[in-house]
């Protein structure tokens, strides 16, 4: 706020009153435009102030944002291995379950042939239309209890009527020559 002072002189009869009044009112001028300049400063000198403070706390917030990103990425990279981990072992279960599978339909090939073999060997036309008595070919080659006992697992896994290749008829057939076995291999 500028206030100008204004003196009303008569200075026709001496310059250097003149003067003097002209350089009291530049000095009064100078001192206020001084002021103001020192108004100006303290109030840029509080906005710089603040806006450092503003900076510090924004600098603050993005340190913050970072530390959570790092712990964000450290949390998806240890979830990631235990992904992969995963997939791995299910890539080896499943590899495993088809080798499986494919050593089971191996057996069973192999234990029908056997049937069929031995059931055209004694006059039938398959291994379906075989008697009880002529079954005997799904466990030839066993040579003690042990044995007999590991090939009934081995069979039920392969004809129980719950898997997929499963055959009741077959199932029986496989029972009544293990009962027959088991008793002349205990007896």
């Amino acid at each position: 706020m500028k206030s100008q002072v204004n003196f009303v002189y008569d200075f026709e009869n001496d310059p250097v009153d003149e003067v003097k009044h002209w350089l009291f009112l530049e000095s009064v001028r100078i001192e206020q435009d001084r002021q103001e300049l020192d108004e100006q400063i303290k109030k840029l000198q509080q906005e710089k102030e603040e806006f450092e403070k503003y900076q510090e706390k924004q600098k603050e917030l993005i340190k913050e944002k970072i530390r959570k990103i790092d712990r964000e990425k450290e949390l998806f990279d240890k979830q990631w291995k235990v992904i992969e981990k995963e997939l791995k072992r299910i890539a080896k279960d499943n590899e495993r379950i088809a080798n499986e599978k494919e050593y089971l339909e191996r057996e069973k090939r192999n234990f029908r042939k056997s049937f069929k073999d031995h059931g055209s060997n004694s006059g039938h036309k398959s291994a379906v239309t075989a008697t009880v008595g002529d079954a005997e070919g799904f466990f030839v080659g066993t040579t003690g209890l042990v044995s007999v006992r590991k090939r009934y697992k081995e069979l039920m896994k392969i004809y129980h009527p719950d898997n997929v290749n499963g055959e009741s008829p077959i199932l029986v057939r496989i029972n009544k020559e293990y009962e027959e076995l088991v008793k002349r291999y205990k007896g």
